[in-house]
């Protein structure tokens, strides 16, 4: 068994007490949680991933994303543009314009306007994300989508808003 519990606060001035005790409440409740065993439960059970889960899941698809990864040799879709590569029931999407996202914007960190970009399109991986200066050097006609990370200039490509499509799959008989 593997038991992590953490949590979290950020601001920019000291915290109260009174949140430092909510913070101290909560952790305490998890681990009263953890220290009583369940019975599992037999048969199917349905499956969500939260925001934080699916981003560490989701991790090395974006990276093999990235036009710079490409362009080194080291992205496993550099040459499987077009071809069935995923369960076709995976569609994903990089979605820069979405109203009321924090990774939303109207341009990216190069002044190139953000347009949204179909990845992967039911199991078949469609476009790589680049950023200016690797879509010069990939002849690749879409950047919009390089990003500034903290102290490292120039910009790099970046996901803004991912957005998952579950597409349905067809019914097999048993």
């Amino acid at each position: 068994d593997v038991l992590i519990v953490g949590d979290f606060l950020a601001g920019a001035d000291l915290p109260s007490f009174a949140t430092l005790e909510g913070l101290v409440t909560g952790l305490r409740r998890r681990l009263d949680w953890a220290s009583r065993s369940a019975d599992p439960v037999a048969g199917s059970l349905p499956v969500c991933f939260t925001p934080s889960g699916s981003s560490a899941l989701l991790l090395p698809l974006h990276l093999a994303c990235l036009g710079k990864s490409a362009l080194q040799g080291i992205s496993p879709l550099a040459d499987k543009l077009g071809t069935a590569w995923l369960d076709t029931s995976f569609s994903l999407s990089d979605a820069p314009l979405l109203d009321g996202r924090s990774g939303s914007r109207p341009l990216d960190d190069d002044g190139v306007p953000s347009t949204p970009l179909a990845l992967i399109e039911r199991g078949v991986p469609r476009a790589l994300r680049y950023a200016l200066a690797t879509a010069g050097r990939a002849a690749c006609p879409r950047p919009g989508h390089g990003a500034t990370p903290p102290l490292v200039d120039p910009p790099a490509p970046a996901r803004t808003t991912r957005v998952v499509h579950a597409c349905p799959r067809p019914s097999v008989p048993p």
